[in-house]
């Protein structure tokens, strides 16, 4: 769980910096990375019980900002966004590993469950 607190913070925080920038497009991707480490906490159960199957919300997440890397990556085609979208896009996989990291595992995962079947 540590290090399930550890990447929502993270985010959380990115999430908070980039929403303070005067750029539109910084405060709105500022905006979901707050509402995705919301979303995160609320389904962890921060003040108590777990909400919902963990593993779900993490996989999710890591589908979310995975996404959203491969949009950034066809901005930065356009030479005037390159930079910003190659920054964005680097943040948005490191947490998309972040996530699928700290997932938990203690229920198997489907493509495992199918390759033991055929084995």
């Amino acid at each position: 769980m540590p290090a399930e607190a550890a990447v929502t913070g993270a985010r959380a925080a990115c999430g908070l910096a980039l929403a303070c920038r005067h750029s539109l497009l910084d405060r709105l991707q500022g905006g979901r990375m707050l509402v995705q480490a919301g979303a995160e906490a609320w389904a962890r159960g921060v003040s108590g019980p777990a909400r919902s199957d963990t593993a779900t919300v993490y996989t999710a997440a890591a589908a979310v900002d995975a996404l959203h890397g491969v949009s950034m990556l066809a901005v930065a085609i356009w030479p005037s966004h390159r930079r910003q979208a190659s920054a964005s896009a680097a943040v948005a996989f490191l947490f998309a590993v972040g996530d699928l990291l700290v997932r938990r595992t203690d229920r198997p995962h489907l493509l495992t469950t199918v390759l033991l079947m055929e084995v």
